[in-house]
């Protein structure tokens, strides 16, 4: 396998290896799960999305981040995700077929989105509700730039437990809403 160095990090370049053979990413992720620390590794997946991000914006806009802002926001990320799980509270999930309350004492977080495929635009809502079943805060955010239900779906669990981690929630119960697009 053929390496070139970015930084810290050790990429496959687009050389052949010795035997002949092109490097693919499956070897750098390969690779990657054993030498790397878990920051690391986080970093790089990050990486990665962020460039996949930057390619979509090509494709869709027409226009590029600078490198630089690319790998800013990719450890900014990376930075963010391991300070929200350091203090994360204690999320359990469940699959309802019907919505019933938390038991008592606790909080449920129920997520919902909404996703519009011809204009890419998507929305996400969130409420926590308590096990007298009152609503204890709730919040609804849009999404300008929505490239898929998957990534809404996603957004929506990402913006619902960082809300209710800076709402300070020490018990979560998820309730995931998951619609066949």
């Amino acid at each position: 396998m053929v390496f070139k160095t970015v930084g810290n990090f050790a990429l496959p370049s687009q050389e052949k290896s010795q035997n002949g053979v092109n490097t693919n990413y499956g070897d750098l992720f390969e690779v990657a799960t054993i030498y790397l620390s878990k920051y690391e590794m986080r970093l790089l997946l990050y990486i990665c999305w962020s460039l996949w991000q930057n390619r979509n914006k090509v494709v869709v806009e027409g226009r590029s981040c600078a490198q630089e802002v690319i790998f800013k926001r990719a450890i900014y990320l990376a930075d963010e995700y391991g300070n929200l799980v350091k203090g994360e509270p204690k999320i359990y999930v469940e699959k309802p077929t019907k919505w019933s309350p938390p038991p008592v004492g606790k909080y449920k977080l129920n997520v919902d989105v909404a996703y519009i495929p011809k204009t890419c635009v998507g929305g996400i809502g969130a409420v926590v509700r308590n096990d007298k079943r009152e609503v204890m805060t709730a919040m609804a955010l849009p999404l300008a730039t929505a490239t898929s239900p998957k990534y809404v779906e996603i957004m929506a669990l990402h913006f619902g437990i960082k809300f209710t981690r800076d709402a300070s929630f020490s018990f979560i119960l998820l309730s995931l809403i998951h619609k066949e697009w």
